[in-house]
């Protein structure tokens, strides 16, 4: 009988894929240049809260080696606090290092099409209301969600939470806590600059690879306005448009989208609800989780396509003296129920 003794092995290491060779000759290889945009928001203290706002970031980074970057950035945000609508921008610059879980763990892949970094950093934040100018020092921690859709061009997500010392929310004595809490999600596109030979896997074999589609629905509004005079179902509204998009691969796609919706927001004095209608654009990403089971596009019809990214629209308010007509910029997200 041949026997089998488990401490033979106990000091092997964890079996690991072997990486691919890591080129960095020249100080523009395994560079890339960054853009983001996103919402965000700061941590409500007391009776003080404020409203989702707008971001933008520029960035420019360089992978070091196979698991880690480092990255600089430039980056724009506004926020508004509710009680007086008093808004306030944030300008920054921070620096980020990036490590790479998915090569650490998987081995170093040039071509593989999902990746997951951790990212941390640095920034400093310069807050600016009414001529009230603040400055403060900040610690972020966030993810990334790298998706590589050819050899120059990523897309990813990246949450994040950044601790900045105190005042950049401008409130004061109302603000007791010695630090303030910000909180947020980005969508960025990612331009490698080095975009050398390299396949994305997997490869692209879906059919067709383009579509086109239109789509109607009804829509609501979930506003604290909406909940206190009206009923989220009593703001129910139309919403359709049009989208042309093209599958990466089997299971990503990209997409754009135009639209035309609407719903009720307020009541009148004489009890008649006011409309409120946008129009707009959304960037989304369509990922299809199951399409990655192997076999599953061949067995089933079912799928449930995940949609995400920004928008940008302008939208049209009635109010009970005053029309209200604004641009707006945001993120929205989805999920379909699908059967071919």
């Amino acid at each position: 009988v041949k026997q089998f003794n488990a401490l033979d092995y106990s000091l092997q290491k964890r079996y690991r894929p072997a990486n691919e060779t890591f080129i960095s000759d020249r100080f523009i290889d395994n560079t890339f240049i960054s853009v983001q945009g996103g919402i965000f928001n700061l941590a409500a203290w007391g009776d003080t809260k404020y409203g989702f706002g707008p971001s933008a970031t520029l960035g420019m980074g360089k992978w070091i080696n196979e698991y880690n970057a480092m990255r600089i950035s430039l980056s724009w945000k506004n926020f508004a606090r509710k009680r007086d609508i008093a808004e306030f921008n944030l300008a920054g610059i921070g620096v980020n290092h990036l490590f790479n879980i998915s090569s650490y763990l998987g081995g170093y892949r040039r071509s593989r099409f999902f990746e997951l970094s951790t990212v941390e950093g640095l920034m400093y934040t310069c807050s600016i209301m009414d001529g009230d100018v603040r400055h403060a020092l900040g610690l972020n921690l966030g993810l990334n969600l790298n998706m590589r859709l050819s050899n120059a061009v990523d897309l990813y997500l990246e949450p994040a939470v950044t601790v900045h010392t105190d005042g950049i929310d401008h409130s004061g004595a109302m603000n007791w806590h010695h630090y303030d809490l910000e909180y947020g999600l980005a969508v960025g596109l990612s331009v490698n600059i080095d975009s050398g030979p390299r396949k994305v896997s997997p490869p692209r074999n879906r059919d067709p690879h383009t579509y086109m589609a239109f789509f109607v629905g009804p829509q609501i509004q979930n506003s604290e306005l909406v909940v206190k005079e009206l009923g989220i179902f009593n703001s129910i509204g139309p919403h359709f448009g049009i989208t042309a998009g093209s599958w990466i691969n089997d299971y990503f796609a990209l997409q754009a989208s135009g639209f035309y919706s609407s719903d009720k927001w307020i009541r009148d004095i004489d009890g008649q609800l006011k409309d409120s209608r946008y129009i707009g654009l959304r960037v989304e990403g369509r990922f299809d989780p199951l399409m990655m089971i192997p076999g599953w596009k061949e067995k089933s019809g079912f799928s449930i396509p995940l949609l995400f990214g920004p928008e940008a629209g302008y939208m049209h308010k009635d109010d009970r003296s005053m029309k209200i007509d604004k641009g707006y910029l945001g993120l929205t997200a989805a999920a379909q129920l699908r059967y071919k």
